[in-house]
């Protein structure tokens, strides 16, 4: 008999327990979705910024290795080694600035081509 009322009351105080957990939960979620309402566009724009500038560095150097690879046939290794190159020295194997060029290129393309829906986008709408 002992036994069954010690498991009751733990029982009882294991609920109590977990009913303080959640309430504690809710009241953090409460705090902060109260929190997200009072922002303004500051930090969406950071976060926006931010992923764009994690983003662009992974891209262009993706596109440098592609363009090198693809367009003038180079190893992987001189590929690879693009950037500690010291290029613009004119002789016939200098691709540095030829691959930096074409990426410089095709980065003004792809910005152009974004914005421009971006520009139309906003005209009808606001």
């Amino acid at each position: 008999m002992v036994t069954e009322s010690y498991n009751f009351n733990h029982k009882i105080e294991t609920e109590k327990e977990g009913t303080k957990k959640d309430e504690s939960f809710k009241s953090k979620c409460q705090s902060i979705f109260n929190f997200i309402k009072i922002l303004r566009v500051e930090p969406f724009m950071f976060l926006l910024l931010f992923q764009y500038s994690l983003k662009s560095l992974p891209t262009s150097q993706m596109l440098q290795d592609k363009i090198c690879r693809q367009w003038y046939n180079q190893s992987k290794e001189y590929c690879h080694g693009l950037s500690k190159m010291h290029g613009g020295n004119g002789g016939d194997d200098d691709y540095k600035s030829k691959v930096l060029a074409d990426a410089a290129l095709f980065s003004n393309y792809y910005l152009i081509i974004s914005i421009v829906p971006t520009i139309l986008w906003s005209l009808f709408v606001g």
